[in-house]
């Protein structure tokens, strides 16, 4: 079992500290730095939040994307595109600013390779590279020249060649976040587009380690075999999503991974270890060994502030730990015995939602 962030990390310091990243911003902004000078100060930081997650207990790390005021504008320069200067909401709840494609998306080179690179040379610890996918980032541009269905396609192209580029740089695990799935429902067209898009993502990467980011938010069961058609080993899931998030954890085969997100990352209050623990408990359903389960934030932590972050991912790593203390069903009955009677609302509500998705339909 492990602990990682879902993808982002707060960009403000820790108290007491400088603000590196404002002030480096605000110098590029105003021509004091170059782009190489503004870069340097950034990978500072990026050791700092990697040295903080490695302390909290998390043993899949990530660069925190913390580089960037805007998450999405280094991929979206990657592959062609420009910012809208609109700001948008990402599905993990993050804010970034809408891309636009005024010219045919493609590959221009290696995007999150030296960034991948650097987090990785800052610990001994696996460094995962979170991707944001085509589907969704199709869905956050600006109408265009092009249809969104021909832009996703086109992304998709372009992405593939990132993704083995990642490969071949020796990147173990490639996180392609398609939040936007959560918001398809059931309409069998759009399942369509993402699974194609998909194909064309993953082409000659079966035998990589691809992880599926799918929340915040619940997957409609219609989606299910669109999803698990896939290449993808591990699947991250909210697993504060209610009922149908739980039935697609429960179809996920016991052969491959599930990174539960039971973090509540729009919430700055720390977790109960009780509701971690069990989330980690149910997601181990059907013969799933504890080495294919991972628990996360369901979301991104921006929102939440440096302090609150940190405190929560420690508690993530603890969680971690006091699963790793027995068998992980007699841990989680050992810390609260009924969940669907349990005094805290968030573990009551995700044993409500577990009982549903296990019930017939």
């Amino acid at each position: 079992m492990f602990a990682c962030l879902a993808a982002d990390y707060p960009r403000e310091p820790r108290a007491g500290e400088p603000d590196l990243l404002d002030e480096a911003d605000r110098r590029l902004a105003a021509g004091e730095i170059t782009a190489a000078e503004h870069l340097a100060l950034a990978r500072e930081v990026v050791r700092v939040v990697v040295e903080e997650q490695e302390t909290s207990g998390l043993a899949m790390l990530t660069d925190g994307a913390v580089a960037d005021a805007d998450r999405l504008r280094p991929l979206v320069e990657g592959l062609g595109g420009t910012s809208s200067g609109r700001p948008v909401a990402l599905p993990d709840g993050a804010t970034g600013l809408g891309p636009r494609f005024d010219e045919p998306a493609g590959w221009r080179g290696p995007i999150h390779v030296d960034a991948w690179r650097w987090a990785d040379h800052a610990t001994d610890q696996l460094v995962k590279q979170v991707v944001i996918g085509p589907y969704t980032l199709a869905r956050l541009a600006e109408p265009g020249a092009v249809s969104r269905e021909r832009l996703a396609l086109a992304l998709a192209d372009a992405l593939n060649l990132e993704l083995h580029a990642l490969a071949e740089a020796g990147c173990p695990v490639i996180q392609i976040d398609e939040g936007a799935l959560t918001a398809i429902g059931d309409d069998a067209g759009e399942w369509r587009l993402y699974a194609e898009t998909q194909r064309r993502l993953t082409a000659g990467l079966d035998e990589h380690h691809l992880s599926l980011g799918v929340y915040p938010g619940a997957i409609d069961p219609v989606g299910q075999a669109s999803i698990l058609g896939g290449p993808y080993r591990s699947f991250l899931v909210d697993g504060l999503g209610g009922p149908d998030a739980w039935r697609f954890v429960f179809a996920v085969p016991a052969d491959r991974g599930i990174i539960v997100g039971a973090l509540d990352a729009g919430q700055p209050e720390r977790d109960e270890t009780e509701v971690l623990v069990w989330a980690m408990a149910w997601a181990a359903h059907a013969e799933r060994i504890p080495a294919r389960v991972g628990l996360a934030s369901n979301g991104s932590l921006r929102s939440i502030g440096r302090h609150a972050a940190r405190r929560k991912i420690e508690r993530m790593g603890e969680a971690v730990r006091i699963a790793a203390m027995g068998p992980l069903q007699e841990v989680a009955e050992a810390l609260d015995p009924a969940p669907l009677q349990s005094p805290m609302t968030p573990l009551r509500r995700m044993a409500e939602a577990v009982e549903s998705a296990r019930a017939p339909r």
